[in-house]
């Protein structure tokens, strides 16, 4: 799947911008096309990478925060559903918030550094931190705008909002796991399979372990 050789594809579209601002229209074409980072350049295009990983923790805090203290709000207080009392208070919302927040940040710092750890490990072909930032957070545009739109929709249909942000999470690490293989190369298929087992592995344990205390942490 992978060149040797591969390297950032020079679009002149997507180094035309100046360094001290944005380029809606590469946002646009990371939303409308999230491997498009693969065409990033880590040296003057980092800030989009890092701004795709913000975007896609504000998403998931924001949704998480929703779903959880919506679950909690009817064994709390069953008469709140129906409009009758006070619900939970803004300091329970505000801690599950915060407590995702720290949940994204550490998962994505996991999942980032098992790809760069086993990548560097079984490939022929190293990538530094900034390359990773660059490209694994250029993917995540468009699924943090999704898990936005699910928190806001959970508001009012959540099992809707809970579908649309499955969808987002199972892309999210498809298309990670996509651009991964992009950035590495491997001489054979037996070192792509353990690259994806061990890097995924570690990830999903690690992530699900955190997990699991903060939920704890929060009953």
């Amino acid at each position: 799947m992978s060149d040797s050789n591969w390297s950032p594809n020079p679009d002149p579209q997507l180094h035309r911008q100046p360094k001290s601002s944005l380029d809606l229209q590469l946002i646009v074409q990371l939303l409308r096309n999230p491997l498009t980072s693969l065409s990033l350049n880590p040296a003057t295009q980092w800030l989009y990478g890092v701004l795709g990983i913000a975007a896609s923790i504000v998403g998931f805090a924001l949704w998480t925060t929703t779903s959880v203290t919506s679950i909690f709000a009817l064994f709390l207080n069953p008469l709140a559903g129906l409009g009758i009392g006070r619900g939970l208070g803004f300091s329970i919302y505000a801690g599950t918030f915060v407590r995702m927040i720290v949940l994204a940040l550490v998962s994505q710092g996991v999942l980032i550094g098992s790809i760069w750890i086993f990548g560097n490990w079984l490939s022929g072909k190293k990538q530094d931190w900034r390359n990773l930032v660059t490209y694994l957070g250029g993917v995540q545009w468009l699924f943090g705008g999704a898990f936005i739109v699910a928190a806001i929709i959970g508001l009012l249909l959540g099992q809707i909002g809970f579908l649309i942000a499955s969808i987002a999470l199972v892309l999210t690490i498809i298309f990670i796991v996509l651009t991964s293989l992009e950035c590495y190369t491997f001489v054979s298929t037996e070192r792509k399979s353990q690259f994806l087992v061990y890097s995924i592995g570690v990830y999903i344990l690690i992530v699900g372990i955190l997990s699991t205390g903060l939920t704890r942490s929060i009953i």
